[in-house]
């Protein structure tokens, strides 16, 4: 089973898969961490830096000279979407985490927000195993993501 949970940043996405993993023995799988490595990779960057400053939630949001003045997370978000997703597809950071599932393994996803992304894992595990679960917190929207809700049509 994958148990992938949906909502605007800071909604409690990390905080909830943590607790399927604590809980429940789940195991975390991440579209992200592809999307680190390749951001990281882009702007020649250490690996260090760039993730001391992105677990940060305020430095997080800082334009960086080493960034081309983009915040750690406008540059996530300009190398996932302007970059990589025109090369490489749509699907490409859901295909990535589809190559990490291992067959009877519980898995908890705390970064779910591309609709491109959920096909390579259902068609890995099946839709049966797969569920969705939208978090919503007041004074949280995606003003400053480029993902959305899932809207329920793949």
């Amino acid at each position: 089973m994958i148990v992938i949970f949906n909502g605007p940043p800071a909604s409690g996405k990390d905080e909830a898969a943590s607790l399927y993993k604590e809980m429940f023995g789940f195991k975390a799988l991440s579209f992200k961490h592809q999307l680190f490595k390749e951001t990281i990779d882009h702007f020649g960057v250490q690996k260090k830096w760039f993730m001391e400053g992105y677990e940060d939630r305020e430095r997080k949001e800082i334009k960086e000279f080493a960034l081309q003045n983009y915040s750690r997370r406008e540059a996530m978000i300009h190398v996932s979407e302007d970059i990589i997703k025109p090369l490489k597809g749509l699907d490409y950071f859901g295909s990535q985490v589809a190559e990490e599932i291992e067959d009877g393994i519980d898995y908890a996803v705390a970064d779910g927000g591309f609709v491109e992304e959920l096909k390579p894992l259902i068609e890995r595990v099946g839709a049966e195993n797969v569920i969705i679960v939208q978090i919503t917190r007041d004074g949280h929207d995606y003003s400053t993501d480029s993902r959305r809700y899932f809207n329920g049509n793949l």
